[in-house]
This record gives structure tokens, C-alpha cells and sequence, in this order.
């Protein structure tokens, strides 16, 4: 058997994702893609034989292979620059070895000549682990924060606000509230021992309603009427979802009976009506 050699070096590279194109059934367009190929620029992806040459190298006619490249550009795979115009030959573009469409060039590289060249130069920003990085370098930064840095603090409460809002709760219930010096230096102690507005004013609301006597001694009973405010939340929440399914079960109960009733006033609904009553064994004098 004779061997085979050549002083030519290169190869033609196609890519996989045009090997496995189900929309790709003769092989001739595959010989025709590796026939363009073989002459690409593997850094612009970019090349202009005639279809003569591509031709002899696909092992097809001038015309066979003008209808599978035509066929290649429609799949993406060919981007075809006519020369007709111009007097130049026809101009490709193929897409490269990863696959991706074929665009425009972008960069020179290494040349194939006529007979094939060199391996392609790998292009970097393609590899997985450079795309990555460069996602993550498109994110914006997030702004570090300071080493010795501490979360903000929240903005102080105004206790003669707070007084305020508290009389203001118990004038409206008819509660009798004094706020003397003893009074107001518990809220004081709650404020500065981490108790927010929301909860004082929730668990006041929670004594004045149950409990209006005891609002003197509120600032000592804090955490007890806090734990009835957020039970009577709970009770709130839940009573407000049994009301909410309670509207949509009455919701869609009136919305079936609109349906059988539109359904027994059409033209279809009267029929089955008459048949069914035609149906049964007596009759009507």
C-alpha cells in the first residue's frame, strides 16, 4: 500500500457543532466546508477561493459547490462577501473551531496559504477560565468596607415623640395616664436597653385595650403586654387569612353558579333540557 505523505502541513478544522447538525444531510457540504476551510485565515476566519478550487478540493462541480456554500450561509456557518461588484473574488467568512457564528474579522493570524498552514493561534479570551474572569471583572465592584467599620445605628428615638404618640394612644381609649418623672425614666431605660418605637407603642396598645388600670405600671410590665401584642398579631394575621379564603371560597361559589346558569340559559343548555325530559318514562297530560 502506498504511503501517504505530503510536504504540505495543516489541517482543516470543522466545527462539531456542524458535524452535528441534523439540518446537514449531504456529506458534500461538509467536504465544501472543509474545502473553504483549508484556506481560512485562522486569525480573521476569513478567506476567497474560487469555486473552481473549492471544487476540486470538495471532489465536486462549480455548481455543486456554489449550492452547498449557499447552503452554508443560510446556516450560519458561511458569511459570504460578493466580489461580483467589485471584480474580486468572493470573500468568506467562516465560523470557527468552537463553533461560534460567523462574523466579521477581528484580528490577523496565522496564515494557511493555499494548501492548508500551520495550527490555528488559540484565542485566550475563549478559553473558559478567561471568560469567566471576564464576567466577573464586568460586575460592578461592591466598596469595601472600612476594616474597623461597624453597621450604622439606627436613628435615635425622640422620647417627647414617643411621649407624645403614647398619650395620644390612651387619650383616644379614654386610659387614664399620668406620665410622672418615674414613668417616662422607664420608657427611657426601654429606649436605651433596645426597644423600638413599633413595639412600645404595639405593647401599649396591648395593656391600654386589655388592661386600662394598669398603664401606670406599664414600663415594668413592658415585656409582658410586647408578648401579648405580637400573640394578638398572630391571632390578627390568622383571622384576616380565614377572612381572605373565606371571600375567595364565596368568590368562587358565585362564580360556578354564574357558569351553570349561563350554561342552562344557552341554546345548548335548552336542548339538553328537552332531551332529557323527552326522555323520561311518563308524559304529561
Amino acid at each position: 500500500m502506498e504511503k501517504v505523505t505530503s510536504s504540505e502541513p495543516g489541517f482543516a478544522p470543522v466545527p462539531i457543532r456542524l458535524l452535528a447538525d441534523k439540518r446537514i444531510s449531504d456529506p458534500t457540504t461538509i467536504a465544501v466546508y472543509c474545502a473553504l476551510a483549508s484556506f481560512i485565515d485562522y486569525g480573521t476566519g476569513k478567506c476567497f477561493p474560487s469555486l473552481r478550487t473549492i471544487g476540486e478540493r470538495a471532489r465536486c462541480s462549480d455548481d455543486t459547490a456554489r449550492r452547498h456554500v449557499e447552503l452554508l450561509v443560510q446556516l450560519g456557518y458561511v458569511v459570504k462577501r460578493s466580489g461580483k461588484d467589485t471584480g474580486k473574488p468572493n470573500l468568506y467568512h467562516l465560523a470557527d473551531a468552537w463553533g461560534r457564528q460567523a462574523t466579521e474579522p477581528t484580528q490577523e493570524g496565522c496564515r494557511t496559504h493555499a494548501a492548508g498552514g500551520t495550527a490555528p493561534v488559540p484565542d485566550k479570551r475563549d478559553l473558559s477560565n478567561k471568560t469567566q474572569q471576564r464576567e466577573r471583572e464586568a460586575q460592578p465592584a461592591k466598596a469595601p468596607l472600612p476594616v474597623n467599620s461597624s453597621p450604622p445605628e439606627p436613628a435615635p428615638i425622640s422620647l417627647s415623640a414617643l411621649f407624645a404618640r403614647i398619650k395620644q394612644e390612651a387619650w383616644s381609649r379614654r386610659a387614664p395616664l399620668v406620665i410622672g418623672r418615674d414613668w417616662s425614666a422607664g420608657i427611657a431605660e426601654l429606649v436605651k436597653g433596645g426597644a423600638s418605637e413599633a413595639e412600645l407603642i404595639q405593647a401599649f396598645t396591648a395593656c391600654v385595650e386589655t388592661e386600662p388600670e394598669r398603664v401606670t405600671f406599664f414600663p415594668r410590665d413592658f415585656l409582658k403586654w410586647r408578648k401579648a401584642s405580637r400573640k394578638r398579631a398572630e391571632l390578627d394575621h390568622g383571622a384576616q387569612s380565614r377572612d381572605d379564603d373565606a371571600r375567595e371560597r364565596v368568590r368562587q361559589a358565585d362564580g360556578e353558579r354564574q357558569r351553570i346558569l349561563a350554561e342552562q340559559e344557552s341554546e345548548q343548555g335548552q336542548a339538553l333540557v328537552e332531551a332529557s325530559l323527552a326522555a323520561l318514562p311518563w308524559k304529561r297530560r
